[in-house]
């Protein structure tokens, strides 16, 4: 009953178009046409430095993706079930030139089979192998024969069922397609791709700029879409739609707000480090496509709010969980925050690790792994699986105001309304002059057992004082010190912190249980 309850309750949010398309691809499976490539489109102007990952390749024969090293010199490799599919998509991706793993790629993958000819893969894949074409290296007629068929294939299996940023990949992946040949059916790729991404940037772009799945590190990889687009019509010059142009600017002002002064983003929902093209890295290309542009720090951006007091700086999440439609990458952090002080992260969300679906992976998701709190231990949005929501929590009563220099941001959510008792959860985080104060308030009635949670960043130490009270500190100096009122017990735990996939390094987190009736009131002062 509870999974026809988890499945109910995801399915539900559905576009109707989602489940159609879903049925049609377990149903129909394409004709792979392997006649000759069309002609190649004449390069008018030479491509403005694509940005490169850094490399993956350890050996002739072994590859780290994820942290992970493997050696990748037997056939089997592909779609060996012994690895995360993750680090096998990497594999695919191709974001490296490998002239004899292309070859081994086009022997060992026969069409139509694999995690290969998975479409985003082969979206990826699509446009960096155009990419090398573009600025380095020709490819030879076998692997343009290659380019084609994965082309054709794309085309009759677009990620209708996914929508959200696999199907903007496969759009991106027409266009370059449709620009790098020449021809009525390279015509075609690039007239679907654009309508397409007509649709999507309508859709999946927010009004202070941010993408729909409100992940900061997917934004990235969104921006760095439009701008390969932007550059690729650039080396066709080709006249290109205004709207891309004008998005940079707010694209950059929405990530620059939800990235701290070392690189490192907010991890609110799928975010880690060492996936996405940081903002230095997205702005260095902006430049060099002559896109003018100003940096502006937001206070709010989409539900992220932005506040800072002296060396204080907080990044509050009251956004939603993302698209009703498309929660894949959502997490169950609804009111969860990060603070940084005196350029150094004291709070920290948990981070991601894995895509896999196991336990880790919805552990990872769940509430606890954020800064903020649990009742009768059940998360505030119900994430299964590996990309999955059900019931989930609703923003609601978002005010902020200052109050005698303070600055002062409140909210609620109704995640965990469906328990007995009806809990709500309200939140309010007013910056001083001496540091922050947390005010959480429970309503609804009955007994419940309430869990909170600070999560320390990994430099961070903390030791009691006393019953209510902790010291934080680095390096053996104090950094800030915590108090909390509330009758309860408080712990100190040891956790893992995720700032890349496939990395966990060791953390404490403050834990403050209370078991009791509420409403209940807990009061948390962090004075620096």
């Amino acid at each position: 009953m509870m999974t026809l309850c988890l499945y109910f309750n995801t399915l539900r949010y559905l576009k109707w178009s989602q489940i159609y398309w879903r049925l049609r691809y377990r149903l129909y499976r394409p004709k792979i046409a392997k006649t000759p490539p069309p002609p190649l489109r004449n390069v008018i102007n030479a491509p403005r430095s694509f940005i490169q990952k850094r490399s993956a390749k350890v050996s002739t024969t072994q590859y780290r993706f994820l942290n992970k090293t493997e050696d990748v010199s037997c056939s089997s490799i592909w779609n060996d079930g012994r690895l995360d599919k993750l680090w096998l998509y990497n594999l695919h991706y191709f974001d490296e030139y490998d002239k004899d793993l292309m070859l081994r790629w086009m022997d060992e993958n026969p069409p139509g089979e694999g995690i290969g000819w998975e479409p985003y893969t082969l979206s990826l894949r699509l446009v960096n192998w155009m990419k090398y074409h573009l600025e380095s290296e020709l490819l030879s007629w076998r692997m343009l024969e290659s380019l084609a068929m994965q082309a054709r294939y794309l085309m009759s299996r677009l990620e209708y069922h996914l929508l959200g940023n696999h199907v903007f990949s496969n759009a991106k992946a027409l266009v370059f397609a449709g620009l790098f040949f020449q021809g009525k059916e390279a015509d075609k790729w690039l007239r679907q791709g654009i309508k397409i991404l007509d649709h999507e940037l309508q859709r999946q772009i927010l009004p202070e700029g941010g993408h729909f799945e409100l992940s900061p590190m997917y934004h990235a990889l969104i921006l760095q879409d439009i701008l390969d687009l932007i550059n690729v019509y650039y080396v066709y010059d080709q006249e290109m739609p205004a709207k891309w142009l004008m998005l940079v600017p707010q694209m950059l002002s929405w990530l620059a707000t939800l990235t701290y002064p070392n690189g490192r983003l907010a991890f609110f929902n799928d975010s880690a480090m060492a996936i996405a093209p940081d903002i230095d890295a997205l702005c260095q290309y902006a430049k060099n496509l002559s896109i003018s542009y100003k940096l502006n720090i937001l206070r709010q951006a989409d539900g992220y709010w932005r506040l800072q007091k002296g060396d204080l700086l907080v990044l509050a999440d009251v956004a939603p969980t993302g698209a009703d439609y498309l929660q894949g990458h959502a997490h169950a952090d609804s009111l969860s925050f990060e603070l940084l002080f005196d350029n150094q992260l004291i709070f920290v969300n948990s981070g991601i690790s894995t895509y896999a679906n196991n336990a880790q992976r919805i552990a990872e998701r769940g509430t606890a792994a954020h800064n903020t709190l649990t009742i009768d231990d059940q998360n505030s949005s119900e994430v299964w699986a590996s990309f999955r929501v059900a019931r989930r929590a609703r923003i609601f009563n978002v005010q902020f105001h200052e109050d005698c220099d303070n600055l002062v941001l409140r909210a609620s959510h109704d995640g965990y309304k469906r328990l007995r008792g009806r809990p709500v959860h309200t939140r309010e985080w007013r910056l001083t002059d001496s540091g922050l104060v947390i005010k959480d308030n429970i309503l609804g009635n009955g007994a419940h057992r309430m869990d909170l949670f600070y999560h320390l960043a990994p430099e961070i130490a903390v030791r009691k004082t006393t019953v209510n009270s902790l010291i934080l500190s680095r390096d053996h100096c104090e950094v800030a010190k915590i108090t909390f009122q509330v009758d309860g017990e408080m712990s100190i735990q040891s956790t893992l912190y995720h700032a890349e996939f496939g990395m966990a390094e060791t953390k404490q987190t403050i834990v403050l249980s209370y078991v009791g009736k509420i409403p209940i009131e807990v009061l948390t002062e962090v004075i620096f």
